[in-house]
């Protein structure tokens, strides 16, 4: 007789006795929230059905109809990476398809390689995009070589390209090849009869064919590493014909799709002078809003009260207030005397990420020590924060802004508002006196202050205010990346640190550098 098993209630709310069981499971532990890297994060049991965000929002990228995924560093570019392997597995068809997963380096060197081949023609705009579309198409060609490994090939594009992937030290060889082998160069009667064999070249036919006879979805996370990185495979150029050659790849085929992850202000930087970008035919812009992110943070909230009250996750029904107010405070008084929620302070301090938002509250936890988080403490987490994140973008954008750490620096000592006439004085100066010089492509056609200004807003660190009765309306780049297209340069604006930032760079006022 089976005796059923007693099931736990849900959990609608919280007692004092249960957050103190909270409270002291996860003391002096503040890495509950999880990883900040995906990577890691995913290995976590239940990663997809308890903690990974699937909104609606990001659904093209998930179900791979997304060619191109862009987004700041931590906003999910890899999660949402790990989600469409996840759903690849989930939703396999009896046809083969291959996953392929290639690094930045990875993909250089064959890209290097393929360009020398191609000689002059690589040289042109249609020939790089031809090196490129042949990249890929080398990826899919060694990634198959591997998957014939320890099986009978018997047609005669497979066994065309596993003697390629052979002969070109792609692949090494499997039992039955290394039978072969030893046999061929052992007895010489065998060697005899595998010459009278057939022979299949790898010829652009039987590429084409092998290509068309199965599925291939393309990964590359880091692909803007290209751009960064100390090649810089003659810069934007070349970044715009990889995109071209994936897009169009992908477009071809309704089975088969290649997707890059690319830097939020790459993607900005590319847009200029390139006659494919109308084309781009299905691009994600990961941009995560207040609603997203505290249901973000509310999944892991939940996670964690499950684990400490041994409920699963999906029993956990408790509003979001209660789960908050375990770990953070549930207001936070402002220096004009007003009064805001815990949660939307500490998320206007951040860039709007989940792993942005995830540093900040261990921040917070790191610097009290202890739960929940006393409001008096997170001003000094707030300092300790933006140095970080200040470092963060000196060695982020420098390749794009040669100087932006003396440029920040240099607010150190002023005011936290601007007009913008005296602001752009201010730049003008930075840049006059060689401090400061944007890269070609950051310049976007503007003047060289108004760039500035233009760059600052962008990566995060200025904001724009808007008066409005007794108020402002406050834009920055990190809500609405797009603003800067169309910023104004009146004086009827304001131009301001973002708060994340001032607090910290007041703190060093007295202090000429705290760069070094």
């Amino acid at each position: 007789m089976n005796i059923p098993q007693p099931t736990m209630p849900v959990l609608t709310s919280l007692s004092k006795e249960q957050v103190e069981q909270i409270r002291k499971k996860y003391h002096g532990n503040w890495s509950f929230l999880g990883e900040p890297d995906a990577e890691h994060d995913a290995s976590r049991q239940g990663w997809f059905d308890d903690l990974f965000i699937n909104a609606p929002e990001f659904n093209q990228a998930i179900e791979g109809k997304a060619s191109l995924v862009i987004g700041r560093k931590g906003s999910g570019k890899s999660a949402l990476r790990i989600a469409a392997s996840e759903r690849i597995r989930l939703h396999i068809t009896d046809r083969r398809r291959l996953e392929i997963t290639a690094s930045a380096d990875d993909l250089l060197d064959a890209h290097t390689a393929i360009s020398k081949a191609l000689g002059a023609r690589a040289a042109t705009r249609e020939g790089t995009v031809q090196a490129w579309q042949r990249t890929f198409i080398y990826l899919i060609l060694r990634e198959l070589a591997h998957s014939l490994s320890g099986r009978a090939v018997t047609a005669k594009a497979d066994t065309a390209i596993r003697k390629w992937a052979l002969a070109k030290n792609v692949v090494g060889l499997d039992w039955g090849e290394w039978v072969i082998e030893t046999a061929k160069n052992s007895l010489p009667r065998v060697a005899q009869a595998l010459k009278a064999l057939p022979t299949h070249a790898l010829t652009e036919e039987t590429i084409a064919q092998a290509v068309a006879s199965i599925g291939f979805v393309i990964s590359i996370d880091d692909f803007d590493n290209l751009y960064t990185s100390d090649h810089k495979l003659a810069g934007i150029r070349a970044v715009q014909a990889a995109i071209e050659a994936a897009d169009r790849m992908s477009r071809s085929r309704d089975f088969s799709y290649i997707t890059l992850y690319i830097r939020e202000d790459l993607w900005s930087l590319i847009g200029q002078d390139w006659h494919y970008l109308d084309k781009v035919s299905s691009y994600l812009l990961l941009q995560w809003n207040q609603d997203q992110l505290k249901n973000w943070i509310e999944q892991r909230l939940k996670r964690s009260v499950a684990e400490a009250l041994n409920y699963k996750s999906s029993d956990i029904k408790t509003p979001f207030e209660p789960l908050w107010e375990c770990f953070f405070p549930s207001s936070i008084t402002l220096d004009n005397g007003l009064v805001s929620s815990g949660f939307l302070y500490l998320l206007r301090k951040t860039m709007y990420t989940p792993r942005d938002l995830q540093k900040l509250l261990k921040t917070a936890a790191e610097t009290s020590g202890r739960w929940p988080v006393p409001a008096d403490s997170i001003p000094k987490a707030e300092e300790r924060y933006a140095s970080e994140l200040i470092q963060f973008l000196s060695n982020e954008y420098s390749t794009l802004c040669q100087g932006l750490n003396v440029c920040i620096n240099s607010f150190s000592a002023k005011p936290l508002e601007w007009i913008p006439s005296k602001l752009f004085k201010h730049l003008r100066g930075l840049i006059e006196s060689g401090q400061v010089t944007l890269a070609p492509g950051a310049v976007l056609g503007q003047t060289d202050e108004v760039a500035l200004a233009r760059f600052l807003f962008r990566i995060g660190f200025l904001e724009i205010r808007i008066p409005e009765n007794d108020r402002y309306e406050v834009r920055d780049g990190v809500r609405f990346p797009e603003q800067w297209r169309g910023i104004r340069r009146d004086d009827a604006i304001r131009w301001a640190v973002r708060s994340a930032f001032y607090r910290y760079l007041r703190s060093h006022a007295d202090k000429s550098k705290f760069f070094e």
